[in-house]
């Protein structure tokens, strides 16, 4: 959406004539050319950016899961230690 939009405002001022000098046709499609380049610089930008957005998120999601299992990682070792507690009668190492 913004190299569209900065496509159009560029389109807009090409277009555009001035009264001191009408522009010539070339310069008119010369014009056009470098509102398409701007569009495809400002879309890989924004492409790039939502690349960017998603390795982010996945990035946050992995390091999370990380944390929550290093937390849940010394309970289980406790419950496991109760269960072998428990299998020799309930009387403790």
């Amino acid at each position: 959406m913004f190299g569209a939009l900065l496509g159009a405002l560029y389109a807009f001022s090409v277009y555009r004539k001035s009264p001191e000098r009408p522009l010539s046709p070339a310069q008119r499609a010369s014009g056009v050319k470098t509102a398409i380049v701007l569009q495809q610089v400002a879309g890989c930008f924004l492409v790039a950016a939502m690349y960017l957005q998603g390795l982010a998120s996945w990035l946050v999601l992995l390091v999370t899961l990380f944390l929550l299992l290093g937390a849940l990682l010394p309970l289980y070792l406790v419950y496991l230690s109760l269960g072998e507690d428990h299998a020799r009668g309930g009387q403790p190492a």
